[in-house]
């Protein structure tokens, strides 16, 4: 990196970034993290576990202390806020190796050019590891919600059913017509470059609702869709050609009664709360015990 050349010991070999620092290192030994780490649970051998909990997850913590020991890890990747995390991400001079995140120009910025998406890792038993969700990150619920405030559901449905076109839907994850989408005569679209000189990631969620807006995107929607600069989400889909075939089941989109939500919330904050303290040390301090964790 250029900062290397200048003569200062500032490297970070690997550092925080915006997806799940510990579970994305920990990946390759197995422990099938999913985009949303939801309450931390995978699948593993048909059956839902609790990530902190598996030998795949300790064996990864284990590795992941001995390279912190080694300098190899940021010393400051369990303390610092985002600002301290993004000025490192996007300094001037990057310092950062590497980081986990979506693609190159939404973690990186301005410096992602000089940044290229790892492989699939494999892991020691051979097998190669992604974190593949998609229950969760292509379609998300209560993304459109009625109360019982509503004087006329019937109407605010209807409304709401025209969010679910093709021409709604991805303006709802890009932005709007001529601003941030073009769509030709033959009924298909071009994503435009962004006009302001911010990221394609970066402009799409200023500009759109996003991951968090209804929208409606069938199979072959993709097809349709071209891009008129670098994009992420054509960086997104040129790497799932590649990575799709290394997706294992992801722990599902669970439904949930209200109780179990009262309890879930309640329980997961403390449980949450230890498991982040506790991993911080194992992999600052080391002192993994052989048993794991117990909850």
């Amino acid at each position: 990196m250029n900062s290397f050349f200048q003569g200062r010991n500032d490297e970070i070999p690997y550092g925080e970034g915006y997806a799940d620092s510990v579970y994305f290192y920990t990946l390759p030994f197995g422990t099938n993290v999913g985009g949303d780490n939801t309450y931390d649970m995978a699948i593993k051998d048909g059956k839902p576990v609790f990530l902190p909990t598996t030998e795949e997850y300790k064996k990864g913590i284990e590795a992941m202390h001995k390279a912190y020991e080694q300098g190899l890890i940021d010393p400051e990747i369990f303390t610092q806020d985002d600002t301290m995390r993004d000025s490192k991400l996007m300094s001037k001079t990057p310092v950062i190796g590497s980081a986990p995140g979506w693609t190159t120009d939404s973690t990186f910025g301005a410096n992602a050019d000089q940044y290229a998406p790892l492989p699939a890792l494999k892991g020691s038993d051979g097998k190669q590891y992604i974190a593949s969700d998609p229950q969760h990150l292509n379609y998300s619920r209560y993304e459109f919600i009625v109360t019982s405030k509503c004087k006329n559901p019937d109407t605010l449905l209807k409304w709401i059913d025209g969010f679910y076109t093709d021409d709604a839907s991805i303006q709802n994850f890009y932005g709007g017509f001529d601003k941030a989408v073009k769509k030709n005569s033959d009924g298909n679209y071009k994503v435009l470059k962004p006009d302001d000189g911010s990221s394609a990631d970066t402009f799409a969620w200023v500009n759109s609702l996003r991951d968090f807006g209804p929208k409606y995107v069938d199979d072959e929607f993709n097809a349709r869709v071209t891009y008129e600069s670098d994009n992420g989400n054509a960086s997104k889909l040129a790497m799932d050609k590649d990575f799709a075939q290394y997706a294992r089941p992801a722990f599902p989109n669970v439904s949930y009664s209200q109780e179990q939500l009262q309890n879930l919330a309640t329980l997961y904050t403390d449980i949450s709360a230890y498991v982040d303290s506790t991993q911080a040390d194992w992999v600052s301090k080391g002192g993994l015990s052989p048993a794991g964790m117990t909850i």
